[in-house]
């Protein structure tokens, strides 16, 4: 059920567009989109909203809209050979416009059998009702990693399905840093040297510095308040001297000349096509505009752990299958049997091909003689916290508090230790 904010805000929408509704739903039976095709009997197509731009803002670029219509044509192409009886229709959605189209379409009884978007985009459609949440189990689940399970389920129940997930790894010019640093002491050395150096301020896009077990469980937690286990890290002595470090790095890091803390990752991700940076943190699905704009010269490396070799912990962002309300029986089968199409080791093989940065959530995917590219994102996929429905709490309140410290600490408005001590004192509550 949609809760009252959202039945009003549809009602206020319909009213501005109840002039062309009704020619909507017309065409849409005359042209056999709504229910079946008319004459024919046949059923009308299965309707995809995929939810695309640049993390839910700004204008959608063309380039990124051609790559996923790229993508979905040839998923389509492939479901078509052993499905010739359903045929798919695509609609590509701003993501800071999605949750609002879907709601309006799902008000008319128009709204999609299948949606792909991202995980904040998907909880909020699950919280609004816009999405079916019954469990989705099957041979599918052991396709993914436990972790990964977990992160599409509620009440430990699957009820979403993972698409493709975009780890984090470093993007690296190698016309301004030859040799990428293999650990974090030698990312401020190169810093140092005159290297300039791009760094997050948001703390999920930076947990990966924290290299520390206790820090590991913090960030699986998903920073839920009340959650016991977050309490009981709070307890052990070890956890004020682990953020103490941490945030002593951080320090660190802000007092170089040439290291850059962004809030913004599309700052971050400019600044870097511009070759303003040599070196970021980058995410997989803004690897394809460095790509276009670098070329060769563009390297991708694991990101530097503690010590040479070790891959830090960093949290991984992803894109879920979810499904709609208004499918009949039969679109509601459909869906399903495209989704674990969609989780095959053919399909997700031609998505890593089709979508530069994107990699496979089937874990029979093992890409061992392959690019460095995907072996660093294979390699931070496998030390990994994926974004998860239940965990969407690590960008809310307590994860902009997180935020904001970091900030002030990379700015020394704020030392470690009074940061540390505000950590902890925050993870008791």
């Amino acid at each position: 059920m949609l809760r009252l904010s959202e039945r009003r805000r549809l009602a206020r929408t319909e009213r501005q567009h109840r002039g062309w509704a009704p020619l909507l739903i017309g065409a849409l039976i005359a042209t056999g989109l709504f229910g079946c095709s008319s004459w024919t009997g046949r059923p009308r197509p299965l309707q995809i909203y995929v939810e695309t731009g640049e993390g839910g803002k700004g204008r959608l670029r063309a380039d990124n809209i051609a790559e996923s219509r790229t993508a979905a044509q040839a998923v389509s192409d492939s479901f078509r050979l052993a499905r010739e009886d359903v045929e798919l229709i695509f609609t590509f959605i701003e993501g800071s416009r999605f949750v609002d189209e879907v709601a309006y379409r799902t008000g008319l009884g128009l709204g999609p059998d299948l949606m792909m978007a991202r995980v904040p985009t998907t909880r909020a459609l699950l919280l609004a009702g816009l999405t079916n949440s019954e469990p989705v189990d099957g041979p599918w689940l052991k396709t993914v990693s436990p972790e990964l399970r977990q992160a599409v389920s509620q009440n430990g129940t699957p009820v979403m399905k993972p698409f493709v997930v975009f780890p984090q790894v470093a993007c690296v010019n190698r016309r301004l840093m030859p040799e990428p640093p293999a650990t974090l002491a030698e990312l401020l050395e190169q810093a140092a040297g005159g290297k300039a150096v791009g760094l997050p301020s948001r703390f999920r896009d930076l947990a990966w510095t924290m290299n520390d077990p206790l820090m590991e469980t913090f960030v699986r937690s998903g920073l839920k308040r009340g959650d016991p286990a977050l309490r009981q890290l709070a307890t052990q002595q070890d956890i004020e001297p682990a953020f103490r470090t941490w945030l002593r790095w951080i320090g660190n890091a802000g007092l170089q000349n040439n290291v850059l803390f962004f809030r913004s990752t599309s700052d971050l991700d400019r600044a870097f096509r511009d070759k303003e940076l040599s070196w970021i943190p980058c995410r997989g699905n803004s690897i394809r505009d460095h790509v276009l704009n670098l070329g060769q010269d563009l390297v991708i490396t694991p990101l530097p752990g503690r010590v040479e070799g070790e891959i830090p912990f960093a949290v991984t962002e992803q894109l879920m299958m979810s499904f709609g309300v208004n499918s009949t029986r039969q679109q509601s089968e459909r869906a399903r049997d495209f989704a674990l199409f969609v989780l095959s080791r053919i399909t997700q093989k031609q998505l890593t091909r089709s979508i530069v940065g994107a990699f496979p959530v089937n874990t029979g995917m093992i890409f061992s003689a392959a690019s460095g590219r995907l072996q660093a994102l294979q390699a931070s996929r496998n030390r990994s916290a994926f974004e998860s429905l239940e965990a969407a709490a690590i960008q809310g309140e307590r994860g902009e508090a997180l935020d904001d410290l970091v900030e002030e600490v990379s700015l020394g408005l704020m030392s470690p230790e009074e940061g540390a001590r505000a950590v902890s004192e925050s993870l008791k509550q």
